[in-house]
């Protein structure tokens, strides 16, 4: 009877070490065609036109969110106006744009203001804050005087010619401002409208944007 011969496969990792299990051929190439037939196809890669329609939408998502959030800033939180007229000269003049902040507003001497009008509701007005609630103020032929003391007012016009102005002594009561324009011969003020409601004021003057030779922060 003739006797049938078994082949062995030494697979890469057996080192003929004793007690290394030596495993017929057949059984091997059967256990490797069973372990190919367990592998499911190769997941196609990502196409390239794909690959570019998500770009797309990422960069679409960025700009539509960059868009609300400067419009956010806009209704909540800045605003840019035109200065009209020569009231404020010469620290801002005619055909400038100015940026006001919104932010709750933390008042002091000298802040440029941007509020409603007391003789008009539809239009806005931009004067200087001189005096604050609690605040003691004169004004004698033009010179202001806070608190007793003459006020040195850098960013007025100097040249003010025969321009003259009398408010007798008062104090200013909570929940308002006084103001007046830098330029006092062709400024309508608080010497002509009275004191301003705190809750008047749209916002605080804190850039000049336009002219941009001319920028400024204060």
């Amino acid at each position: 009877m003739t006797r049938e011969r078994e082949y062995y496969f030494r697979g890469p990792s057996d080192s003929g070490a004793l007690g290394s299990p030596q495993i017929p051929l057949a059984a091997q190439i059967m256990h490797h065609q069973l372990a190919t037939l367990g592998q499911g196809p190769e997941e196609p890669q990502e196409p390239e036109k794909k690959r570019g329609s998500s770009f797309v939408v990422e960069t679409l998502t960025v700009l539509v969110l960059g868009v609300l959030l400067a419009l956010g800033l806009h209704v909540f939180v800045t605003q840019v106006y035109a200065i009209s007229g020569q009231s404020m000269e010469p620290t801002l003049h005619n055909g400038e744009r100015v940026v006001i902040h919104k932010l709750p507003l933390s008042l002091d001497h000298g802040d440029m203001i941007i509020f409603t009008s007391p003789n008009d509701p539809n239009k806005n007005l931009i004067k200087r804050v001189i005096a604050l609630p609690g605040d003691e103020l004169e004004i004698d032929h033009g010179v202001v005087y806070l608190n007793g003391e003459k006020l040195e007012e850098l960013y007025a016009r100097r040249d003010l010619g025969r321009y003259s102005s009398q408010v007798s002594h008062r104090v200013i009561p909570p929940g308002h401002v006084f103001v007046l324009g830098d330029n006092r011969p062709a400024s309508q003020d608080s010497r002509h409208f009275g004191i301003v409601p705190i809750d008047a004021i749209k916002g605080e003057v804190f850039l000049r944007l336009w002219p941009l030779d001319m920028i400024s922060v204060w």
